[in-house]
């Protein structure tokens, strides 16, 4: 694991990004084909039941496409100090990689960020921001 800043803001790097088929850190040609999320209760990195069938679904869709990248952001609601929402946050985003390993999706293909409270679309403490965001991308 390793820090990153991003606008002035410490970042948990959960993995460098080691798909190479995109190039050096080049997404750009890829596009965005499905956004979902995988909600968790606060303060917890476990995934529910229902998360799981979500995420075994996605799974079983884009598991064999060669080309395929997974980005996964973490994110937590700001109910604790900073440093622990974004290990909170990468924990989440490795539970999700961990689930998607386990159903086949080669690890070589996701990207993961552990974000804390950084960036979850609205102000913190709100529920919706206890998520991993799955981004997929194809060439």
């Amino acid at each position: 694991m390793r820090i990153i800043t991003v606008l002035g803001v410490a970042l948990v790097a959960c993995a460098a990004p080691v798909f190479a088929a995109p190039g050096a850190g080049a997404l750009e040609s890829y596009r965005l084909v499905t956004l979902s999320s995988a909600h968790f209760a606060s303060g917890t990195p476990e995934l529910t039941t229902g998360e799981k069938a979500s995420l075994d679904d996605l799974a079983k869709r884009f598991c064999h496409t060669d080309q395929t990248v997974i980005e996964l952001r973490g994110y937590a609601d700001g109910a604790g100090s900073t440093k622990r929402d974004v290990a909170l946050s990468a924990a989440r985003a490795h539970a999700v990689e961990r689930f998607l390993i386990e159903r086949g999706v080669p690890a070589e293909r996701i990207i993961l960020l552990g974000l804390g409270e950084v960036d979850p679309g609205g102000p913190a403490l709100l529920a919706e921001h206890q998520r991993v965001d799955v981004r997929i991308f194809v060439p």
